[in-house]
């Protein structure tokens, strides 16, 4: 019973992985190279390789105020908050993501995605509050 939840829970975040990628990918292609907030992405992908996260991260927030495209903002939020989960900076990807669920137009799979993040990162700080036992 546990091995089909535990394979169900990954067939779904591998498939909410997918729409992510596919999304950004979307995001991407919808900017026009030229625009400085797509600058700030590529820039923030270059610093995230490096693992230079805080500079990422901080990036993907100017891309994200420089924008006007509704899903490339979206998309911006949503890797910054990954980004800081990452760094295990939990405050600042729970602001980020709650800031995420104030934009307008959000289809009910960005809701889940990012609500599923919000339901990790409590996870994340219970383990590290009860001293990363396992269960």
């Amino acid at each position: 019973m546990r091995n089909e939840f535990i394979k169900d829970t990954l067939k779904a975040v591998y498939i909410l992985f997918c729409i992510s990628m596919l999304t950004t990918q979307n995001a991407v292609n919808a900017a026009s190279e030229n625009l400085p907030h797509l600058e700030y992405y590529k820039e923030a992908r270059q610093c995230e390789e490096k693992g230079d996260l805080n500079k990422a991260a901080r990036l993907y927030h100017r891309a994200y105020e420089t924008s006007q495209d509704l899903n490339f903002k979206k998309e911006m939020l949503r890797l910054e908050g990954q980004t800081y989960t990452y760094m295990k900076k939990y405050p600042e990807a729970l602001r980020i993501y709650q800031e995420y669920l104030q934009l307008p137009h959000l289809f009910p799979f960005e809701v889940v995605r990012v609500k599923t993040a919000i339901a990790y990162i409590y996870v994340y700080q219970e383990k590290i509050l009860r001293g990363n036992r396992k269960y």
